[in-house]
């Protein structure tokens, strides 16, 4: 079983879970706040995607760490690597032009273990 201390708590959509278990999800991306920000999310922290609040889990560590506004979390997060390609971009672009574009964000790639070995490995 894996350790529960000191990890980040990310609870998921079910679709975002599954991309996450399927590999077509590298980036999660949250609005900054007291939670989502230094000293919270940081490069090699142990962090626990979970489908909701009671569902299954799967289990990473930070790789990389990017603090900026939406309007440029484009030019350093590729947009497929935060959504599939099969899912909708329009609906993205819906969704900023929705917001405020200095809305300040944080991102963060997670690398998952291996299941079987319960090791951190780069996907």
């Amino acid at each position: 079983m894996t350790e529960k201390t000191d990890r980040l708590f990310v609870p998921l959509t079910a679709q975002a879970f599954g991309w996450w278990q399927s590999g077509r999800r590298k980036w999660e991306v949250r609005k900054r706040a007291k939670r989502w920000g230094p000293p919270h999310v940081y490069t090699g922290r142990r962090v626990e995607l979970r489908r909701g609040y009671s569902g299954p889990s799967l289990w990473g560590r930070i790789r990389q760490v990017r603090s900026t506004s939406l309007r440029f979390l484009p030019a350093l997060v590729r947009l497929d690597h935060i959504l599939p390609p099969e899912s909708s971009f329009d609906a993205l672009r819906v969704a900023i032009r929705a917001v405020d574009l200095e809305c300040p964000v944080v991102a963060f790639e997670v690398y998952l273990d291996d299941p079987i070995e319960d090791v951190w490995v780069e996907r």
